[in-house]
């Protein structure tokens, strides 16, 4: 394709969060295999100006390489909420100036959108915004299928997420039964109902502990713990890059992840991988990844009483947690092992007639 090159857009990688993380496994495993790609960053964390100067900067970044005629597609990484309107002018210039666009679609909440008016103006613009792009990439085959109800004549791909195998069995449990949390601590993660299921198992089980990983509302969850008698059982790790996930990992009776609303999360799919069973909810990608006593149990959003009994037996049945376990173990290497997964990413590239040794040099983020 000459000079021309592959542009991907999304949030800075030292976002806290499951699409940076998959980002840098993206650019990671697309180097290693000839893939020479520009990265345009379009969202930084910190203040609304830092935030908004970034904005601005990437905009002026892309708009430069499509005068130049330097980008031949762009992969675009697009999320629901301030993402989803931060990627619009991105997408919308790309749309006119005639280069193809393969939006990779994350976040729950576009279900939502489901529910807004025909005439809703959030609702065409996400309909605009999927049926326009080349591909729409997703990473299960449920949400292809509500993406092409939301938007009939969006062209759909299932992606599934890169996820790398853990080598060796996983260590042995401790005597004390430990679970973990992966998320980020807020109500939509169901971080509360969880809290309240330890309290209800206090008796059952008085030695059960649990990690929670991630950022957010860490002061509320130490008042709740408190306030609750469960000092002392919940262990705030704060935000941990791979190699402290590694270390709140080991040992772990199971992942617990009661979310009201998910895409298809990335923690949870690393549980899977260290060979963990997992408690989540049926809400969208993940029952395609889940089913029902296999790799898990299933629990309602907002349902605490489930939520401690799926617990409970999960805790009460060593031989059925070793089997859930490797069950999910091997749903990922079946499913998302990263070779699988990012050779149906260079498929999607290949349909757009590129190859591993076109593009651009490869380049810092801009």
């Amino acid at each position: 394709m000459g000079p021309d090159g592959l542009v991907m857009l999304g949030t800075a990688e030292t976002t806290h969060g499951g699409v940076a993380t998959l980002i840098g496994q993206y650019r990671r495993a697309l180097a290693l295999r000839g893939w020479q790609v520009r990265y345009v960053v379009t969202h930084r964390e910190g203040a609304a100006r830092r935030k908004a100067w970034a904005g601005v900067r990437a905009l002026g970044c892309f708009a430069a390489l499509l005068a130049g005629r330097r980008a031949s597609a762009c992969h675009v990484h697009l999320s629901t909420g301030a993402s989803l309107w931060r990627k619009c002018p991105f997408a919308i210039l790309a749309h006119f100036l005639r280069v193809p666009v393969l939006l990779h679609v994350h976040g729950g909440r576009y279900w939502d959108y489901a529910n807004d008016s025909a005439l809703s103006p959030r609702r065409r613009l996400v309909c605009w915004l999927l049926v326009s792009a080349e591909r729409v990439m997703v990473p299960t085959p449920r949400w292809a299928a509500r993406l092409a109800d939301l938007a009939p004549g969006c062209r759909t791909a299932v992606v599934p997420y890169p996820i790398r195998l853990r080598v060796g069995a996983r260590p042995p449990e401790p005597d004390a039964p430990v679970l973990v949390f992966v998320g980020r601590i807020w109500a939509d993660k169901g971080i509360w109902e969880l809290v309240r299921a330890l309290e209800t198992l206090a008796g059952e089980f008085p030695a059960l502990r649990l990690r929670v990983c991630g950022d957010g509302e860490s002061d509320r969850l130490a008042r709740e713990c408190r306030e609750r008698g469960l000092e002392g059982r919940v262990e705030y790790l704060g935000w941990l890059g791979e190699r402290g996930l590694d270390e709140a990992f080991e040992g772990v009776s199971g992942f617990v992840l009661p979310s009201y609303v998910e895409g298809l999360p990335l923690s949870m799919l690393e549980a899977m991988s260290r060979g963990v069973p997992v408690i989540v909810t049926p809400v969208g990608g993940i029952p395609d990844v889940v089913a029902e006593g296999v790799e898990g149990f299933l629990v309602p959003p907002r349902d605490v009483v489930a939520l401690a009994d799926a617990i409970a037996r999960l805790l009460r049945d060593e031989g059925a947690r070793r089997r859930m376990g490797a069950a999910a173990r091997e749903r990922i290497a079946r499913e998302y092992a990263e070779e699988r997964a990012i050779a149906c990413l260079e498929e999607q590239y290949r349909g757009l007639g590129m190859a591993p040794d076109t593009g651009m040099e490869s380049s810092p983020d801009q």
